[in-house]
């Protein structure tokens, strides 16, 4: 199979999750001393690698957002959110809004692709405090401007950094962020992540068994993308020369992620190219939405401003380097001759 929705859907790392699953009892014992003292460790080294003091369990399900997110509206804080973020956070927020709580939210901008320092400066006037930002956006796969946004030491922030963490990218230097990584994105199965910072509102005890441990070594075993082996402006080039004014971006290259791109198909629906590539034993994907299993178009795109029809254009591309060439312009090739196929009888 060639993977064109690497980041989002990796492989599973099978030999370092192992530490997760063959253990003697599903809980560890909470007062075993020797057993406190290396979940513990385990956490100061994950915590080390962001520069931080403390790591938090946190699964990335619904609920648990829910619960952080009221946690955080419970001690007053005004919250603003990206529309951008993990599926499961945008739901978690909706919820929030329903019980009345006030949500700021901040969508990417249509011409960068990425969420505008001008969007924060709003929030701000209007005396939200607190923002939870993606680092890379969902479904974009575009990379925002974290250090152009002006934190003050007075603001808290929790970022979610996966994307480029998957990539090797080097942390920016926010001293007052969290950071949320999902393990799902670095080859761990889904619900299991961390966030790494100070003291969170939530009871997340350390004895969830070798979660630290097995997300720092999946951390060390990422893939180290240099930029010669970027090859998504390459890639672009041999699909538009194939397909012309039928093919778009819906953010500019410069604004991509290593191997990634938000390709638009024009006036076609994505979901049916998916499945013909699935012939050709090409996984691809439309969004999150896909991701999970739904057949809605990206919610990313209807909240900067795309319609349903516009938005089941899209097409989430990223991708390991290809080999060669020669195969680059064989999957390329593919994916024109299958969109022309369905565009004839759309």
């Amino acid at each position: 199979m060639t993977a064109l929705d690497f980041l989002p859907n990796p492989p599973i790392k099978q030999e370092l999750i192992t530490p997760l699953f063959h253990l003697p009892y599903p809980n560890p014992s909470p007062i075993d001393p020797k057993v406190y003292k290396e979940q513990s460790n385990q956490a100061k080294a994950l915590a080390q690698v962001f520069k931080k003091e403390e790591a938090h369990d946190f699964d990335y399900s619904s609920g648990s957002f829910l619960e952080l997110f009221l946690a955080l509206a419970l001690e007053k804080k005004k919250l603003a959110i990206a529309s951008s973020l993990h599926y499961n956070a945008l739901k978690a927020a909706r919820e929030v809004q329903k019980l009345g709580i006030e949500i700021f939210w901040l969508h990417p901008d249509v011409k960068s692709g990425v969420i505008e320092p001008n969007s924060l400066q709003e929030a701000r006037t209007r005396g939200f405090e607190l923002f939870f930002l993606p680092w890379a956006n969902e479904d974009l796969l575009t990379l925002n401007p974290l250090e152009s946004y002006g934190f003050s030491l007075d603001e808290r922030l929790f970022v979610e950094a996966s994307y480029p963490l998957a990539l090797g990218i080097a942390l920016p230097l926010l001293e007052k962020a969290h950071w949320l990584i999902n393990g799902e994105i670095l080859g761990i199965p889904r619900g299991y992540g961390a966030i790494l910072g100070g003291e969170i509102p939530l009871h997340r005890p350390l004895m969830r068994a070798n979660l630290f441990g097995v997300l720092h070594a999946a951390l060390k075993a990422r893939e180290i993308l240099i930029e010669n082996d970027d090859q998504k402006t390459l890639f672009y080039e041999h699909l538009s020369a194939l397909l012309g004014e039928n093919l778009s971006l819906f953010a500019p290259l410069k604004s991509c992620l290593p191997n990634a791109l938000p390709l638009r198909f024009k006036g076609i629906r994505a979901r049916s190219l998916i499945q013909a590539l699935l012939l050709e034993k090409i996984t691809s994907l439309n969004g999150q939405e896909c991701l999970f299993g739904f057949s809605k178009p990206s919610s990313v795109l209807q909240s900067m401003g795309y319609d349903e029809d516009e938005a089941r254009e899209l097409l989430s591309v990223s991708f390991l380097p290809f080999g060669s060439i020669e195969e680059l312009e064989r999957i390329a090739k593919i994916l024109a001759l299958r969109y022309k196929q369905i565009h004839l009888y759309s």
